[in-house]
């Protein structure tokens, strides 16, 4: 039992809470749906016109992408994945303009944890730019979510952390790769 934690990282609110002010589970629904398929085509926009992909291709990653069942189950529940991968994208996309660079990784890194790896990528780049960018825009975004939470879930959120890195159901259906490994 986690009491009144959040289950993500506190500043994700900041970029999902909006929705909250949506009283009609219909129209939230939709709107987070068609937020997130926005998402994913501009993710898919961004790396067909990166990669140069022919009209073919893109058609292909298209429906791929949005055909993709792993796609559907994270919206249906209720997942934030896909502003951590548009966070990532902006990441590696930017690498020329560490600010936007640093800004794209914060952005990942306050939505979900395991983005935190990819400084072993800058550190190993020597990118110290885009260090210190990340640096910048977490601090910002964090008092940001202050402002607008409290400290209270920054506060709670370590104790929620260890909490839940410590939940593995072990049984035959889990689909988490620790329980899949210890089965």
């Amino acid at each position: 039992h986690i009491g009144d934690g959040y289950l993500y990282p506190p500043t994700a609110l900041l970029f999902t809470g909006f929705f909250n002010y949506i009283r009609d589970f219909y129209i939230k629904f939709l709107m987070v749906l068609i937020f997130n398929i926005g998402l994913v085509v501009l993710i898919i926009t961004k790396l067909s016109k990166q990669y140069e992909l022919s009209p073919r291709e893109k058609f292909c990653s298209y429906i791929l992408c949005l055909g993709f069942a792993p796609l559907h189950e994270s919206i249906l529940a209720g997942q934030i994945n896909f502003i951590t991968l548009l966070g990532i994208t902006i990441f590696f996309f930017c690498q020329n303009y560490p600010v936007f660079s640093g800004l794209g990784l914060s952005l990942a890194i306050l939505t979900k944890v395991s983005p935190l790896l990819l400084l072993g990528y800058i550190v190993s780049t020597k990118n110290y730019k885009i260090l210190f960018s990340l640096i910048l825009w977490s601090m910002f975004f964090v008092i940001l979510s202050v402002f607008g939470f409290g400290i209270s879930p920054i506060l709670k959120y370590p104790e929620i952390f260890r909490w839940l890195s410590s939940q593995f159901a072990i049984n035959p259906n889990s689909q988490s790769l620790m329980t899949k490994i210890t089965l």
